[in-house]
């Protein structure tokens, strides 16, 4: 027993060193061992009795484990809160409940559901410089990170069922965060141009892209983010332990699906036209669109630690290792939908739009820090913070090359981005 715990505490440990230093806490929702289903003894594994033990009327205090055998310390958060071990378990609850009725229960399988509301914010990309006040390169006025997204509410929901006597739980989870948009606009008195460059494209002989970037009347920049989590994972029960102390830790693996897209416009206005006016032919839009769909497997552990007969502190990291496939689509159109192309003296070869797909390996580490509290005997409180991680990711900042004509340079996804989610969630936990 003690070496299964130590090696699993080992693996656990070396989960959470794999997180990233900057993603310092997800909560698992680890409802199967509340109030109703708490750790099982070990005698009760084989024998399954169907009426509740009721705990030893002479715990120990913790550290004590003088009878560390005995039903209240098979249980080291029943030994913990010694004072709470004089009670009989209620028949309904199969577990007594309130701050003296601490009983311990026999096994059972039960479902459980948890919603929970998120809070998330997403990391920035790299910047690209997209316009300057004409004539004067100097003056720099607006690049992607103006177009810098907000905080964003989402959903968490999952159902989870545990199995073997509450030895297992199988849990199927998904997560997701509304849209992340944002916009912004540039003009000036004496007109903007781009630092970027649409030299030997035009959309008709005669017709340059590059005069419709400069000396214009306004930039735009719109972007637009999705994503969506979804994973199942066999979770490990709480084991029994000898000692006394408040803290355990248990094992979780599964696979897991994640999708991140990501849409980059760059609009330009001829001096003199109006957005949608003249039939679309006085703007042009640069668009850029990226999606990652991430599948793999994940190892993961949570540490808890009971602080009180109802609450419990948590941290959840988990690491795993996906298949990313990347695709990639960039476009440059007039407004009347006229795609852009290279010149002849040019020396490209290739059209608008761009279309490119990779498949490369990429990580995802995530982690939970938070609290737990048993607010009735099938019903938990939940919140914290979590910090989502990904690397080798395409994102469309960076595929955006200086000179618009170099087809190939578009073609090549660059996938060596790295995409950091963090907010806050809260949420309940209901047993059946």
């Amino acid at each position: 027993m003690v070496r299964q715990q130590t090696s699993a505490f080992s693996l656990c440990l070396l989960i959470a060193l794999l997180v990233p230093g900057d993603a310092n806490a997800q909560h698992y929702y680890p409802a199967q061992y509340g109030p109703r289903e708490s750790a099982p003894l070990v005698a009760t594994y084989s024998q399954q009795p169907t009426t509740p033990v009721v705990a030893s009327q002479t715990a120990a205090p913790c550290g004590a484990c003088s009878n560390a055998g005995s039903v209240a310390n098979s249980n080291p958060f029943t030994a913990y809160q010694s004072s709470c071990c004089n009670a009989t378990c209620s028949p309904d609850y199969g577990y007594g409940f309130g701050p003296t009725q601490c009983c311990q229960p026999m096994p059972r399988d039960s479902w459980y559901a948890s919603a929970a509301g998120l809070y998330m914010d997403r990391s920035k990309s790299r910047r690209v410089w997209t316009t300057y006040e004409n004539n004067n390169n100097a003056n720099q006025l607006m690049n992607t990170h103006d177009a810098d997204t907000d905080w964003e509410a989402g959903a968490d929901l999952r159902l989870g069922r545990s199995f073997a006597c509450n030895r297992w739980a199988l849990e199927l989870g998904y997560w997701s965060v509304n849209n992340f948009e944002a916009t912004s606009s540039q003009t000036h008195a004496n007109g903007v141009s781009s630092p970027l460059q649409f030299n030997d494209l035009e959309f008709a002989i005669g017709d340059p892209v590059a005069n419709y970037f400069d000396n214009a009347a306004e930039h735009r920049l719109s972007r637009s983010n999705e994503l969506h989590n979804v994973e199942l994972n066999i979770i490990e029960g709480q084991l029994p332990s000898g000692g006394c102390g408040p803290w355990s830790h248990r094992m979780l693996f599964g696979v897991r699906y994640f999708k991140f897209d990501e849409d980059l416009t760059f609009s330009t206005l001829d001096l003199g036209g109006t957005w949608g006016g003249n039939g679309g032919l006085d703007q042009v839009a640069l668009s850029d669109s990226v999606k990652n769909d991430l599948v793999g497997v994940q190892l993961g552990c949570l540490f808890e630690r009971q602080v009180g007969c109802r609450t419990r502190f948590f941290v959840t990291p988990k690491f795993g290792v996906y298949n990313n496939r990347v695709e990639h689509r960039f476009d440059l159109r007039r407004g009347d939908g006229t795609a852009a192309m290279p010149t002849a003296f040019s020396g490209v070869s290739g059209s608008y739009p761009v279309e490119s797909r990779t498949d490369v390996v990429s990580f995802l580490s995530e982690a939970n820090i938070g609290l737990q509290y048993q607010a009735s005997a099938r019903w938990t409180l939940f919140g914290g913070y979590r910090v989502v991680v990904l690397t080798n990711v395409g994102l469309a900042d960076n595929q955006i090359p200086q000179f618009i004509v170099d087809i190939p340079e578009i073609a090549d996804i660059d996938t060596d981005g790295s995409l950091v989610l963090q907010g806050a969630f809260f949420g309940a936990t209901r047993q059946f």
